[in-house]
């Protein structure tokens, strides 16, 4: 008879549950546009750019050297900017919340952003320390 209280196996399965339902492709990419449309790094108005190919030559092949990961664009005119991420895995389990390793570019390929960053239960994209080496690299 179970008696209503979660045994500590439990707990580790349900977290190990989140963990493995965040590093999915499809929830890294609702991250990461969500953090780049409320970080503030992206003016409102911009759009979002879903085919590689409308990127420039520079993002394209920033592009290419992270096979596996996930990126989100936006383009505002003349202006573009890349994010590209990954789960820590880490981070997100420490905290007890999705954390993303950001790396965030503008359209020459220059970095602009680079960090963890977690949402907190507000809604509130916080950086998590300091900016640090990625631990997923």
């Amino acid at each position: 008879m179970h008696t209503g209280r979660i045994t500590p196996s439990e707990v580790q399965a349900l977290g190990d549950f989140w963990l493995g339902k965040i590093q999915e492709p499809s929830q890294i990419e609702r991250l990461l546009e969500a953090f780049a449309a409320r970080s503030g790094l992206v003016p409102e108005g911009a759009y979002r750019v879903r085919e590689s190919s409308a990127l420039s030559e520079e993002l394209r092949g920033l592009l290419l050297r992270a096979p596996g990961h996930v990126w989100v664009s936006f383009s505002n005119g003349s202006q573009s900017w890349l994010f590209i991420g990954a789960v820590s895995v880490g981070l997100s389990y420490e905290r007890n919340a999705p954390v993303l390793w950001v790396n965030g570019y503008s359209k020459d390929a220059t970095l602009v952003e680079s960090g963890a960053w977690a949402v907190d239960h507000d809604g509130k994209w916080r950086r998590c320390g300091s900016r640090a080496t990625n631990p997923n690299n």
